[in-house]
């Protein structure tokens, strides 16, 4: 784009020498006086009264100039069109699905895993679990300690012992960790009491 409005006053203000045929010149001398070649920001389309130019110059300059005004407004086109396309997609949904429902249930599946806030360290051979799971199946984890449960890596079940009791009341009520849920626990519940 830059190039394009440039190369339009570059070529208007050949030769660059800032020297005009003065009207006044005698039959034997030509006299030269000042004029400023540079158009720049000053003049489009190139008129006739730059007495440097010679009439293919001035065309040639002026279809630059155009072709550059043409070059501007088709970059500013497909950048609002590019704009344009940002926002609205910030209020539609441009997910489309892959494949068919197989109608497989996902508690029916034999390796299922649930999404656990943990923390991986490399001092313990297991993550630790940053959530309360009470409510939870264990066979939503993707791992399996070999000898402690998994409120053994549970930092929840920590506040009891590092908190005094008003403090653990006072820490519980401001829910500092993630609350993991498993809805099939209700329903495997309520259909044993059914």
């Amino acid at each position: 784009m830059i190039f394009s409005i440039f190369s339009s006053y570059w070529w208007s203000g050949f030769p660059y020498d800032n020297l005009c045929v003065d009207e006044s010149e005698t039959e034997n001398e030509t006299i030269y006086e000042f004029c400023s070649q540079d158009l720049m920001w000053h003049e489009f389309p190139v008129s006739e009264h730059n007495k440097w130019m010679t009439e293919d110059q001035r065309k040639i300059a002026n279809l630059f100039g155009w072709t550059s005004i043409g070059v501007i407004i088709c970059i500013l086109l497909i950048y609002s069109m590019r704009l344009i396309e940002r926002i609205l997609s910030l209020f539609k949904s441009d997910y489309e699905p892959d494949g068919n429902d197989m109608l497989i249930s996902y508690s029916s599946l034999e390796d299922r895993a649930g999404f656990v806030p943990e923390v991986a360290t490399d001092e313990a051979p297991y993550p630790f679990i940053v959530g309360d799971i009470t409510e939870m199946d264990d066979e939503l984890f993707d791992w399996a300690p070999d000898e402690q449960s998994y409120d053994y890596f549970n930092l929840t079940k920590d506040l009891n012992d590092i908190l005094s009791p008003s403090e653990y009341e006072e820490a519980s009520a401001k829910m500092l960790f993630s609350s993991v849920k498993d809805w099939s626990i209700e329903e495997n519940t309520s259909n044993t009491k059914d």
